[in-house]
């Protein structure tokens, strides 16, 4: 764009960076993975959708003349750096990941790069590596950001914050993530006990029974031939020929593992209940018509997307835009 073709010989470098490969990376990467473990199954599923309607946010500029006449902007300072954010990040990058880590970590700080008084770039940080510093007589005297051990302080004018509501912090956001984290922890959980299912090491498919007193040799024998014919996925369902006084005796699915096959889909509700997207929105239907899917579909715009969009929407009107001078 022109206004970065402009002063790109004038942008400075962020005082974060160094020479360092490695301190390059950990400028962006998490220092903290707790709540990214999360982002895996129903949890990855709901914030993915509704980070990406979020960064496809359509934003207007207006301004407002001396006589109240309101009139739309469609060339600014403002616009054009939201459209390339930096050197690797367009408007959609930004909005995407700024939504994501609202849900996942209930922050997003923007670090706002200057060249003179104006701002040139924004490079978004680590929520996890961020902690805004109170101070004496106004919420915040500056940010602290920790990279590889060591803190630097940020100038508040240097940094945009993005949070939803928090209950206990005027100052700090709390993710949807901190009300679903039992429902994941759950649903993880169930995962890891399915997984092992069908590797065959939550409980056997049969048993192979005889009333004559095998060595410890011939059991492994045994065992090894019966793997060897009908183990894996691309041996299931041959027919087995049982000899010499051997009884096979299958496994049938209890009451419990349909209680767990329940429960799943119950964690799966709950996780989406929270998040705000309903089933139809990932793809389940169920039993619903074309009108109540495109019920869920308009509910899922109106009441979960849009909200989020207003929060970021009078952030810019709030802290963005008075960045830009005479704006």
């Amino acid at each position: 764009m022109k206004f970065f073709d402009a002063i790109k010989e004038k942008i400075a470098k962020i005082p974060l960076f160094s020479t360092s490969s490695s301190r390059y990376r950990s400028f962006f990467r998490s220092s903290s993975r707790s709540n990214n473990n999360y982002y895996n199954g129903w949890v990855y599923t709901a914030v993915s959708k509704i980070a990406e309607e979020v960064g496809g946010i359509q934003l207007k500029l207006f301004k407002t003349d001396s006589k109240g006449n309101v009139e739309q902007v469609f060339t600014h300072p403002a616009l054009e750096l939201l459209a390339k954010a930096n050197d690797y990040m367009t408007q959609y990058d930004i909005f995407e990941r700024c939504q994501a880590n609202q849900e996942l970590h209930g922050n997003e700080y923007w670090y706002i790069q200057y060249a003179g008084k104006l701002p040139v770039a924004i490079y978004p940080l680590n929520p996890n590596s961020v902690s805004p510093v109170p101070g004496k007589f106004e919420y915040v005297d500056h940010y602290k950001y920790r990279v590889e051990g060591s803190d630097t302080a940020i100038p508040k004018e240097n940094i945009l914050q993005f949070k939803p509501f928090n209950p206990y912090s005027d100052i700090v956001g709390i993710s949807t993530l901190s009300a679903a984290r039992l429902a994941a922890d759950t649903d993880i959980f169930a995962r890891q006990y399915n997984k092992k299912y069908f590797e065959n090491d939550a409980r056997p498919d049969v048993i192979l029974k005889t009333e004559d007193t095998m060595t410890p040799e011939n059991e492994r024998k045994l065992l090894a031939a019966w793997h060897q014919k009908h183990g894996g996925p691309s041996r299931q369902f041959r027919t087995a020929v049982a000899s010499g006084g051997l009884e096979i005796e299958a496994f049938q699915q209890s009451q419990r593992d349909m209680e767990f096959l329940e429960g799943r889909k119950f964690n799966r509700d709950e996780i989406m209940a929270i998040f705000g997207v309903p089933l139809a929105i990932v793809g389940f239907t169920g039993n619903e018509t074309y009108a109540s899917a495109k019920a869920a579909t308009y509910s899922f715009g109106t009441r979960t997307i849009t909200p989020k969009m207003n929060r970021i929407v009078n952030t810019l009107n709030a802290h963005y835009l008075k960045l830009f001078p005479n704006t």
